[in-house]
């Protein structure tokens, strides 16, 4: 599920989204065709060995850069967490039956400190955004796909979670290598990860909102175009004959 969302939210919005800022319309339908051809026929079998392998390369292609740039924002969603002292679902715990909401004498977040869900289970330290990048080196290179890696991988460490290992796909049952460290996701998971997907979601809207008024502003200056042609003279010469 976890896995999903995180792929999902690149080929379904940050990728879209970075085309058109790119290459406009003709972009976001270059790569919705892409990416719609990929999950049709760009399967690892032997019915699609030719022509769904186009397919799949050519959507890594178009996914390179919004996965890297979703895995930018989830770290930077992290980092401003870390920051803020906001424990994103979960509470910090100082000691031996001693657990209390962060903002709530936590004072300052310490890497030794453990963040726990409500029941007392959970993923571990908190990590820092530049925590978040070095799980994505080191875990994304073992995914078979370039991109989805890079996107599984990162939630992953924000979420303090690992995901990958044994999974169906696509009917089949595969073995796939583990990103991240930590317990395996439950529901509670599942939330943060929507909650997480969300926010960067909104950063996403925030940022093409903003590169469209800049685009516009710079097509047409303040001021441009506004001057009127000169108004006719209304006054009346003085005729030479009467």
């Amino acid at each position: 599920m976890v896995e999903s969302l995180a792929e999902n939210t690149v080929d379904a919005v940050i990728a879209p989204a970075f085309w058109g800022l790119v290459a406009g319309a003709p972009g976001v339908l270059v790569h919705r065709a892409v990416n719609t051809m990929d999950a049709m026929v760009g399967h690892r079998s032997p019915r699609y060995a030719r022509f769904g392998t186009v397919a799949a390369r050519a959507d890594d292609v178009l996914a390179w850069a919004p996965a890297r740039l979703f895995a930018g924002l989830v770290a930077l969603d992290a980092a401003c967490a870390r920051l803020l002292g906001q424990s994103g679902g979960y509470v910090l715990r100082s000691g031996p039956g001693s657990v209390h909401r962060s903002g709530q004498g936590a004072g300052t977040v310490h890497r030794s400190e453990e963040w726990v869900d409500e029941e007392g289970a959970g993923p571990g330290p908190r990590p820092t955004g530049i925590e978040v990048l070095q799980i994505v080196r080191r875990d994304a290179p073992a995914h078979p796909s370039p991109n989805a890696g890079v996107a599984e991988s990162v939630v992953a460490g924000a979420l303090g979670v690992e995901l990958g290992g044994p999974l169906e796909y696509a009917g089949r049952r595969e073995e796939r290598p583990r990103l991240g460290s930590g317990p395996r996701p439950g529901p509670a998971d599942i939330a943060r990860a929507r909650q997480l997907v969300g926010r960067v979601e909104l950063a996403v809207v925030a940022g093409c909102l903003g590169a469209a008024a800049l685009v516009g502003r710079r097509r047409h200056p303040r001021g441009a175009g506004s001057a009127l042609p000169a108004r006719r003279s209304l006054t009346r010469t003085p005729s030479s004959h009467r």
